[in-house]
């Protein structure tokens, strides 16, 4: 990423954060999933197009061993995205690029599906409101989506009728019966979302002579028809056997608000039953034991305006889920962090999670009640860093997630997770030269708490030339339970060494009480800053 020709200084900046178009540039990866025989990692990749006016995504895949190199296989102008593995080692995802067998129809965001043994991707279902997601079990042959629907609309038919009259008829208009109505920068409606089974259609019988991949088209079973506008920004999980969905579901309250209760969705029959729902707490699921039998829970109780929400994981054990009796049992409540659960080791030995640390996300090690005489909570990455998608090797020896920090985008890497070692895997993208360095400071306020900071120096600053200080104070702390986006050293944020000046950059003191919330009553305020 340094100059190509040292003979032309214009032909190319001396780092992409020298020059804005070259700093857009840099490749963006995210999300991570790994193939049920552990051989095999995808992630996505965003460019900038050729024209330069927005970023298209491609799926890559990556060696786990670290041995080959990065590949693409997928492409087009659409781009694609999230990458599902299926039972058999295929690979779902969604697209809106065209569908060769239906050439002249308006591309939606279609269900596709990559073939484990090499060729083309094809279309394995396409519906007139697009696909949202695909999620897939870990231990069977079953597959799931999340679509929208327009509200009254009584099956795939209906929905159809209504979109095409909707299009024909030129109607744009958005009816709301009840509150929110719009979600930070984009309206909400008229389509609300549903969780689908996705199954096999019924075989066309003989029919004109094909090749041998034809088969028989897939086909939808709606599992929530009822649920209305409650499955907005839903988080949701399958069980190892796809037997049952876990889903937060958001219920109504007076005055605008609302919160989220836990629901469990049986496959076979549809039916949904309610497993937690306690006035001033939302439940969202976590994954789901290697045996089926224990749902990690992730609760969040209500923020007032003086006091923010406090996040706690539980154990809830889901054998008998209609039996109504839905017990909770506390995991690492003694743990002063806001933990987000990844996965479970394979032998169901402990849990994997996340939580900022100290100006960090490390990865942990949660032992759970059944295998330890005591929980206990150990750190497993030792670096500075933040990590996300984080996924298990079906032996249980190496995690592999996305890592980033202050001084480099998201990469893959994979973790040793008896010694905490992590290597970077062989990438789609180098990584991006910072100018400068970035050093680690502390100093310690009046009342003795530690204030953490970064001190970043431009490369040409020297004892015989200075450069100007800057105090850069990013306030105390995140509402959004991680490191993700601008905290995390994406691109979406320049670093503080690209400029010509020190920079001392103050992070929250690690305290052993969480931050009160603002007087607006938003989550996750600032306190005052105490130097």
């Amino acid at each position: 990423m340094a100059i190509l020709n040292p003979a032309i200084p214009g032909d190319q900046p001396q780092t992409p954060f020298h020059d804005l178009d070259h700093y857009l540039s840099i490749p963006r990866v995210s999300g991570l999933t790994l193939s049920p025989d552990g051989s095999r990692l995808v992630t996505t990749v965003s460019t900038l197009n050729g024209k330069g006016t927005e970023f298209a995504t491609a799926l890559w895949e990556l060696d786990p061993a670290g041995q080959r190199h990065a590949r693409r296989i997928t492409r087009s102008a659409k781009g694609e995205a999230g990458a599902a593995f299926a039972a058999n080692g295929d690979v779902y995802f969604t697209s809106a690029r065209p569908d060769p067998d239906s050439p002249d129809e308006d591309p939606v965001n279609a269900l596709w599906l990559l073939p484990a043994d090499g060729g083309e991707a094809r279309v394995v279902l396409n519906r007139p409101g697009g696909v949202a997601r695909v999620l897939t079990a870990r231990g069977a042959d079953a597959a799931f989506v999340t679509a929208e629907v327009l509200a009254g609309s009584t099956d795939e038919e209906d929905d159809a009728r209504r979109r095409k009259a909707r299009k024909d008829n030129k109607v744009s208009a958005i009816l709301h019966s009840e509150y929110p109505v719009r979600y930070w920068d984009a309206d909400l409606g008229p389509g609300q979302p549903r969780i689908f089974a996705v199954e096999p259609g019924e075989d066309r019988g003989p029919g004109k002579p094909t090749t041998v991949d034809a088969a028989a088209p897939l086909v939808l079973r709606n599992l929530t028809p009822g649920a209305g506008p409650r499955l907005r920004e839903a988080e949701t999980v399958a069980s190892p056997d796809g037997r049952t969905i876990y889903t937060s579901l958001t219920k109504p309250l007076a005055r605008a608000d609302s919160r989220s209760v836990l629901v469990a969705v049986d496959v076979e029959s549809g039916s949904m039953t309610v497993l937690l729902d306690h006035e001033g707490m939302s439940y969202f699921p976590g994954p789901v034991s290697p045996d089926g039998r224990t749902l990690v829970v992730v609760s969040e109780s209500d923020s007032t305006p003086r006091q923010a929400p406090e996040v706690k994981l539980h154990l809830l054990d889901v054998t008998n889920p209609a039996d109504g009796t839905a017990r909770l049992q506390p995991l690492a409540h003694d743990w002063d962090r806001w933990a987000k659960p990844a996965a479970w080791l394979p032998d169901g030995s402990a849990i994997l999670a996340t939580a900022d640390d100290d100006g960090a996300s490390p990865l942990f090690r949660i032992s759970v009640p059944a295998s330890a005489a005591e929980v206990s909570v150990s750190r497993v990455t030792q670096d500075a860093a933040a990590y996300t998608d984080v996924v298990v090797s079906p032996d249980g020896r190496a995690a592999y997630a996305l890592r980033s920090s202050y001084a480099f985008p998201p990469e893959a890497v994979r973790i040793d997770l008896a010694t905490g070692e992590t290597t970077r895997l062989p990438a789609p993208a180098e990584r991006p030269v910072c100018p400068g360095s970035l050093q680690r400071i502390a100093a310690t306020a009046r009342d003795g708490s530690r204030v953490p900071a970064y001190l970043a120096l431009p490369g040409e600053a020297s004892a015989g030339s200075p450069a100007p200080l800057l105090l850069w104070i990013h306030g105390a702390g995140r509402w959004d339970r991680g490191t993700r986006g601008r905290g995390a050293g994406t691109p979406g944020s320049s670093p503080p060494a690209a400029m010509r000046c020190c920079c001392r950059i103050p992070h929250c003191p690690p305290a052993t009480a969480r931050p009160t919330s603002s007087g607006d009553g938003a989550p996750g305020g600032k306190p005052p800053l105490r130097t």
